[in-house]
């Protein structure tokens, strides 16, 4: 039998920054789904003072997207990235760069990391940005890129702009054969 924890049970202690009862209902594999994700948003919120090495070992575990205990690895991925933390970083990495992944996993870990701010993930986000098998990825790895150090990430992002259509057209030269005229 699940034990049900309601909103009350995780709201008093995320307003009190109760991390150990946040942590103690995100490791109970018998309290209610809905509680374990409550808890996670609430440790994403805290960002620090907490235990990761759980929390890495959870999100390391393949969990499918069906599975009841996917969006709690995804809220995990995102509590990751909040901590500032670049110990995590590895972790996350190894999450983006698994082409067996979830989409929503890679993504989601892509994110973390350019929340992190870690510069040691350049390569790795840069590697998937330039794969042209990871297309729908792309986005949110231009986006972990462009919070990191733009004296390496500026190239690979303007390369990655140059082959979106849409943003070429919107941005492109003016160009005398269009029709343009000056006003007088």
């Amino acid at each position: 039998m699940t034990k049900k924890l309601g909103s009350e049970a995780i709201s008093n202690p995320a307003a009190q920054g109760d991390i150990k009862t946040l942590m103690a209902v995100i490791q109970n594999p018998e309290a209610d789904i809905t509680a374990r994700e409550e808890a996670a948003a609430a440790l994403a919120l805290i960002k620090k003072g907490f235990k990761l090495d759980y929390i890495m070992q959870f999100v390391r575990k393949r969990i499918i997207y069906y599975e009841k205990e996917y969006k709690l690895r995804c809220l995990l991925i995102i509590v990751l990235g909040e901590t500032g933390d670049f110990k995590v970083t590895e972790t996350l990495v190894g999450l983006l760069l698994d082409k067996n992944e979830e989409f929503r996993i890679r993504y989601t870990a892509a994110h973390a990391l350019g929340r992190i701010g870690d510069h040691s993930a350049i390569d790795s986000l840069v590697s998937v940005l330039e794969d042209p098998k990871d297309r729908d990825i792309k986005a949110a790895v231009a986006s972990a890129l462009i919070a990191l150090d733009e004296t390496r990430t500026a190239l690979p992002l303007l390369r990655y702009l140059k082959n979106q259509a849409d943003f070429m057209e919107k941005y492109r030269l003016m160009n005398p054969d269009s029709g343009y005229k000056a006003e007088d």
